[in-house]
């Protein structure tokens, strides 16, 4: 895998070539790699879904392997 895409909720985005950056020091998200960016963001999906409830709330049942609202 030669690049390393990130994209955070807010939308921000790093791009990493690990053919020349391996440790990942220098963010390329830019408009020179437009078309690398493109390719990435095809594969994230439209809706975000909701965050993950507190597992406060919940309760883990052993017996059939789910998480129940308590």
């Amino acid at each position: 895998n030669r690049y390393h895409f990130i994209q955070y909720k807010d939308s921000t985005e790093e791009l990493y070539d690990h053919f020349t950056d391996k440790k990942e020091w220098h963010n390329i998200a830019d408009d020179e790699h437009a078309e690398i960016l493109e390719k990435f963001r095809m594969h994230i999906p439209k809706k975000i879904t909701d965050d993950i409830p507190e597992t406060a709330h919940y309760k883990f049942d052993y017996q059939n392997y789910t998480w129940k609202k308590n």
